[in-house]
């Protein structure tokens, strides 16, 4: 009778929670729709951080959603293959974050093939009341399971295991606020912010004009989108709040790999601290990057592996399968870094007691070949909805580093450019280089020193406590005696770091799904120092623990210094950060986009020229990325080589009747506005030149000489040489003509730039904004508002 009436007090709770909790998430929806506080000033600010609290637990549905439709499923039995009765709660999140956006990929398909957007009217409502009935009636079994795992974790948890805990909830809510803030990062302005939106405004699976990346897998995206729908209301901070959750899962899975390694509590706090104030994660963070799915999916299936190899279960190989063909759909990157070293070092590894019958019974060769092909199976069929929209669309298995099969043998500008980003992209593997960039890369997985350091003070504190990782990593790889689990993580990292180290400028991002693993085998490895000395791994605890606050209180700092922290909690404006990240005349130049895109109509759609960040202007944008042709381009050429109207290309008629027709032809796509950023072409011209710029000693010399920035003036003549304008101009053409078309670019900006309603500049470059009209000349009386000489800083 003692523990009868704790179990009722407990359903009564639990009881309560399903019943609040439709309720609770609907007036959540209805404050999303509520429009934020048009003013700054001091009161509207405080009520602005009531609209961000609401934003944050209005995007926590999604996780919550996430982890009762993963669950459930893995409770599921099916044929002979068991499902878990009470399946880890870290696996069911990560699980039900892939259901989920295969649930936006097959909504968007609809929306493709039938032309309805499933996003818009009343759909969306309808869709997620059905979502949140199903929650509520499972909501009881998982707050029933969440209680259990609470109570095991600190039930017998002493205070330092307490204090522990805390700060790493202190960090995930520092992550959550600074993430109320609008995303500033090129990269996600660029490729994933425009993404969100063409989904929700477009409701289909097609890929958006003049954005090659639109053509990769967006798992990561379809999950901003959720996350976008669940928010509504006028600000848009779902993608990173949705990061950060993703993060927070990627922790989850940590504790969870460090418990089946026999990490003690304590440790599983430190490790899950570690992950979070880890320099690439906090990069990955801080805005609405693809990558930390990535890291997700790829800790859920090592963390599958090792349950099969501890307690096999026919489950658990499968499920790591599913898991890497949700993380390639996620990101190219992480097939090199994970999925290719989890099939060649650790599924030959998987015990026979784990594998179905039929393969159990084999000799040891054929089994392994036999469980490779059954896993790359489920692996291809987990990532099948990429390959059929790739294929369906482009008649490409993996654009665009593939070729479309429509390409074939054509000389066309998509062509080139795709042949010049795939040899950009492609790896370089055994060489006297890749072997050198491997042996400097390889620390990255502990990162011992942040990009940079807000005081020098810091620096006195135990930075040299980060090769524990590194150490670890190379110890369990290489020493003959460790267990075989361990020893085949170790190689797995050493393998994924292998591959990362080919590709020439890597990203640290891209090395995310090894850093939890990397973390896990360096705790692992502490108990070892307990053999030689106990005081000797106490110290080694002590000294990791002060480098992972060290971290943590940096990235604090500096989440104060640039505002995040301040304008997450309403304090102060949110455009203020997004300008401070950015500079302050790119801040101007998008907010004069914005400002005449309205003023020209709602459906007046904007060419950014030499700029592609696209997701910091509301409403339809047409840019190019690097690797894509320019809009503007593709209308000056003509297939028999005259201008638009007929005239002669050299463009040598008094009348301007050439840029008249080109002018003409935008406006028939819906064109009202250009905006130039010359600054960016520039700082593009030196960080992406064509290969043959690299063949002129002018360009060299240009870019080597002492004292040459990113935003060098002499740079300016070699636009020739920036991608998507010289390979539009084809290699096969003559380079005459090719100069032709830029001196005819060069007339048509010239007549535009005289219609300039905004224009900020430093000499030879400038940043402005113009109206087109082709039937009229150049007005004397325009609205131009220049602004005196400025110089942004560098946007990435």
């Amino acid at each position: 009778m003692a523990e009868t009436q704790p179990r009722s007090n407990s359903a009564r709770r639990l009881s309560i929670l399903q019943c609040a909790l439709p309720p609770a998430a609907l007036i959540l929806v209805l404050l999303g729709r509520l429009p934020t506080p048009p003013s700054e000033t001091d009161f509207s600010l405080w009520v602005r951080g009531l609209y961000h609290l609401r934003a944050l637990l209005a995007v926590g549905l999604v996780p919550f959603f996430a982890l009762v439709v993963g669950r459930r499923i893995l409770r599921i039995r099916v044929g002979r293959v068991c499902g878990d009765p009470d399946p880890p709660l870290s696996l069911s999140l990560a699980l039900g974050w892939g259901v989920l956006s295969l649930a936006m990929w097959f909504l968007g398909a609809v929306g493709t093939l039938t032309g309805l957007n499933p996003f818009s009217g009343w759909i969306a409502p309808v869709l997620f009341l059905v979502l949140l009935v199903y929650a509520a009636r499972h909501a009881d079994d998982v707050a029933s399971a969440a209680v259990v795992r609470v109570r095991s974790a600190f039930g017998a948890a002493n205070s330092p295991t307490g204090v522990l805990w805390a700060l790493v909830l202190i960090v995930a809510v520092r992550y959550a606020i600074a993430a109320l803030t609008p995303s500033f990062l090129y990269d996600v302005l660029e490729y994933h912010l425009p993404e969100v939106r063409h989904l929700l405004e477009e409701g289909s699976l097609r890929p958006i004009e003049g954005n090659s990346y639109s053509l990769m897998p967006q798992g990561v995206e379809m999950l901003f989108a959720l996350g976008r729908l669940f928010e509504g209301g006028a600000d848009a901070f779902a993608p990173k709040l949705v990061n950060v959750y993703l993060g927070l899962s990627t922790a989850a899975l940590l504790v969870a790999l460090l418990g089946r390694l026999g990490v003690s509590r304590a440790m599983r706090a430190v490790g899950a601290l570690a992950f979070l104030a880890h320099w690439s994660a906090f990069d990955i963070l801080r805005d609405a990057y693809a990558d930390m799915a990535t890291a997700l999916y790829a800790t859920a299936a090592v963390l599958c592996w090792v349950r099969a190899r501890q307690e096999p279960n026919r489950l658990d190989p499968l499920l790591a399968a599913v898991f890497l063909g949700l993380a390639l759909g996620c990101k190219y990157p992480v097939m090199g870094v994970a999925i290719l070293p989890f099939f060649v070092v650790l599924v030959p590894l998987v015990p026979r007691e784990a594998l179905p019958g039929f393969l159990a019974q084999l000799n040891r060769p054929l089994r392994t070949a036999g469980v490779l092909v059954l896993l790359v199976v489920v692996f291809v069929v987990a990532y099948s909805p990429w390959l059929v929209r790739a294929w369906a669309i482009d008649r490409s298995l993996f654009p665009p580093l593939t070729v479309n099969v429509g390409y074939l043998g054509e000389n066309s500008p998509a062509l080139a450019l795709r042949r010049f980003m795939a040899g950009a992209h492609r790896p370089e593997i055994f060489t006297a280089w890749h072997m050198g960039a491997f042996v400097k890369r390889l620390y990255a997985l502990a990162d011992p020193m942040p990009p940079v350091w807000p005081s020098r003070l810091w620096l006195a504190l135990p930075c040299a406590a980060a090769i524990w990782i590194l150490a670890s990593v190379l110890a369990f790889g290489l020493h003959p005696r460790p267990d075989a689990t361990r020893r085949g993580l170790a190689w797995f990292a050493i393998a994924g770091c292998f591959f990362w180290s080919s590709v020439p400028n890597a990203s640290p991002r891209f090395l995310a799904p090894l850093i939890p693993l990397a973390i896990a085998l360096g705790l692992s490895a502490l108990p070892a120092l307990g053999s030689f000395s106990d005081a000797l791994r106490r110290i080694a605890q002590v000294g990791i623990f002060l480098w992972v606050v060290q971290l943590a209180g940096c990235q604090t700092m500096i989440s104060f210094a640039d505002g995040s922290i301040r304008a997450g909690v309403g304090t102060t404006p949110s455009r203020t950060v997004a300008a401070r990240h950015m500079g302050p005349p790119v801040e101007r130049f998008f907010d004069a986009v914005r400002r005449e895109r309205v003023a020209a109509g709602p459906d007046a759609r904007v060419l950014l020229l030499y700029e592609a960040r696209a997701g910091a202007i509301d409403g339809p944008v047409v840019c190019s990325t690097v690797f894509d042709p320019c809009l503007l381009w593709e209308v000056l050429m003509s297939p028999d080589g005259t201008s638009p109207d007929g005239t002669s290309p050299d463009g040598t008629s008094a009348d301007g009747s050439d840029v008249r027709g080109v002018l003409a032809r935008l406006r028939e796509r819906g064109i009202e506005l250009i905006a130039v950023n010359e600054f960016e072409l520039v700082r593009l011209l030196k960080t992406y030149p064509a290969s043959e710029a690299r063949q002129d000693p002018a360009f060299v010399d240009a870019v080597s000489r002492p004292g040459a920035g990113l935003y060098d003036p002499a740079l300016w003549k070699f636009r020739l040489y920036y991608p998507p304008f010289y390979y539009s101009g084809l290699k096969g053409a003559s380079e005459d003509a090719t100069r032709e078309r830029l001196k005819r670019l060069d007339r048509l900006l010239d007549v535009v730039r005289q219609r300039t309603v905004w224009e900020s500049g430093n000499g030879a470059l400038n940043l402005w904004v113009a109206r087109i009209d082709p039937g009229e000349p150049a007005s004397q009386t325009n609205s131009r508002t220049p602004e005196g000489p400025v110089r942004p800083e560098p946007s990435r």
